[in-house]
Order: structure tokens, then C-alpha cells, then sequence
């Protein structure tokens, strides 16, 4: 079946898709490759891109969407069934692939291709004062796991109506309020009953909380600051990957960074204790999928 991989950024966040749409490149060169930006930002994020991927804009704005803290840009994921091929993934331009995953793309007919969301549950997708509202219409307990939508992959022909499913998703919950990272939870609610779990491998996230696997495929980068911005440090997790795969920074480079990183040990432990003891404390607030784009 011929297989698609989307994503969007803004200007502001087109070196990171341009980094992630490397590593695709990298180990699925078959793969077509698509970019979703805002119609004021085309022309620099095709210039920021080039080959890597076909620069297109959203067919029309999503009804029942603010248009404003580039909330229509996070929905777009939702126009997967617009483009031509027949497996489409939806991938956010805060990744990193760093080995093949082709099972990403081996989606079951009817059938919808996610990762458990690691951090969390249904009911930390929405807000207190939305959820009773949100559970009447889904059927669902705060309790029930839900996926990370960063990474997802859907047959083009089992959802020509996704978004018109969206759309009436958004009327018919008469939700109190649209927050920012709603997108989220709505697509969950609309895809669960057609999840097709896939392993940690295929969107390993919240890698500050869990770290990296050796056979990770697909590293989503959460948290902000992102591996291509300043404050990243080079012994957080993942970084080493991000410069090899995404930057293309050579073997002996990425040996360097590797050794660095194990070298940096006791500080990445003391850092990630640390950061558990003020996610507690509730100092510390974990951000989701392309959140800080508007920034």
C-alpha cells in the first residue's frame, strides 16, 4: 500500500520538522513526506524544508476551533484522509526517528495505529470543569488510558469523515470552552475505540520521566526547550540521538555526544529526581505533542 508521513510546523518550529523529516527520510526514503504550515509562513517553511517534504497549507479552518494561539494549526492532523496515498501517518515536527518503523504504517483495516500516552490518562486530557461533558459524549472514565496523538497512523479509506466527525464532535459535546490541547483529547475520544496498540517503541515520550530504550524507533520530544533550541543539554535524554539522526552529525560526533552523555550520568539522574520531586509539588508542568509552537 502506498504510505504517507504528514506533519505541520510554523516558521518558528520549521528547523525541528526539518530535523525529524531527515531522520524519516533516513530510514523510509519510500515514504512520501508532507508539511502543513500557515498560509503567512508557505514560502519560509519551504525554503527551511526543501526536498524533504511537498509544503502545503490546511484545506479550510476546522468549525468549532479558535482561531488563535495557532489552535487550527494542531488540528490539521485531522485532514490525514485528504492526501492521496493509502496509509497515512500523522507525525509531530518534535521527533526524531532513529531506526525503521515500518509498523507504524501496518495499520489493520478499520483500524487506527497509536501508543499509549505515558504520562497521561483520559482524564488529565481535560479539564475538570469540561470532563463531565466530554465523558457523556465518549463514554468513557478518567481512569481509561488514552493514546499520545503526536504519532498515529490511519487508512485513508476508513476516515473520509474524520473531520466532519470533529466538527460535529465539538457541537454535540457543548463543551463549556475549547482550551489549548483540546485537539487531544477529541481525537481520542473519536479514534479509542479503533486503537490498535502499538508499542512504547513507536513514540517514546516523556523522556525526561523514562529515558530511551536501545530499540526505541520513534522519539517524541514533549518537554520544551526542544534538541534543536538553546538550553537542550547535550546529557539529556536523547539529545546524542537527535544530532545523529535529525542533524546528520556523523558517526564520530555521535560517538562524542554518546560518551558525554554516559559521562553525565550522576547529573542526568540528580536532574530527572529533581524534576520528578517539582512534578509532584506542582511546579513543574509537563507539556504535550507540538505545544509551545505558538512561541
Amino acid at each position: 500500500m502506498t504510505r504517507a508521513l504528514v506533519t505541520a510546523c510554523n516558521l518558528k518550529f520549521a528547523e525541528g520538522a526539518r530535523g525529524m523529516l531527515t531522520s524519516a527520510r533516513r530510514f523510509h526514503p519510500d515514504v512520501v513526506r508532507y508539511c502543513i504550515a500557515p498560509a503567512a509562513d508557505v514560502d519560509g517553511v519551504r525554503a527551511a524544508l526543501g526536498d524533504l517534504a511537498t509544503v502545503v497549507t490546511a484545506p479550510r479552518l476546522v468549525a468549532g476551533v479558535p482561531d488563535e494561539m495557532l489552535m487550527q494549526l494542531y488540528v490539521v492532523r485531522l485532514f490525514l484522509p485528504t492526501f492521496p496515498e493509502e496509509v497515512v501517518a500523522w507525525v509531530d515536527c518534535d521527533v526524531a526517528f532513529r531506526g525503521p518503523a515500518g509498523a507504524l504504517w501496518d495499520v489493520p483495516p478499520g483500524r487506527v495505529n497509536v501508543v499509549r500516552d505515558a504520562v497521561y490518562n483520559l482524564g488529565r486530557m481535560v479539564a475538570p470543569d469540561v470532563w463531565p461533558a466530554y465523558a457523556a459524549l465518549f463514554r468513557v472514565a478518567p481512569t481509561d488510558p488514552g493514546f499520545n496523538a503526536g504519532v498515529f497512523a490511519l487508512r485513508r479509506a476508513d476516515w473520509p469523515d474524520l473531520i466532519d466527525r470533529y466538527e460535529r464532535a465539538v457541537v454535540a459535546g457543548r463543551f463549556p470552552y475549547y482550551l489549548l490541547g483540546f485537539d487531544q483529547a477529541l481525537i481520542n475520544g473519536l479514534l479509542l475505540p479503533h486503537a490498535n496498540w502499538l508499542p512504547r517503541a513507536f513514540n517514546a515520550h516523556a523522556l525526561f520521566e523514562l529515558g530511551t530504550a536501545s530499540d526505541d524507533r520513534v522519539l517524541h520530544y514533549t518537554d520544551s526547550p526542544k534538541p534543536w533550541m538553546p538550553g537542550y543539554r547535550r546529557h539529556w535524554p536523547g539529545y546524542a540521538e537527535w544530532a545523529e539522526f535529525a542533524e546528520e552529525c556523523g558517526p564520530l560526533r555521535a560517538k562524542l555526544l554518546k560518551l558525554y552523555y554516559n559521562a553525565n550520568y550522576p547529573r542526568r539522574t540528580g536532574y530527572k529526581l529533581a524534576r520528578k520531586v517539582l512534578t509532584v509539588l506542582g511546579l513543574w508542568k509537563h507539556r504535550l505533542g507540538v505545544a509551545d509552537m505558538e512561541k
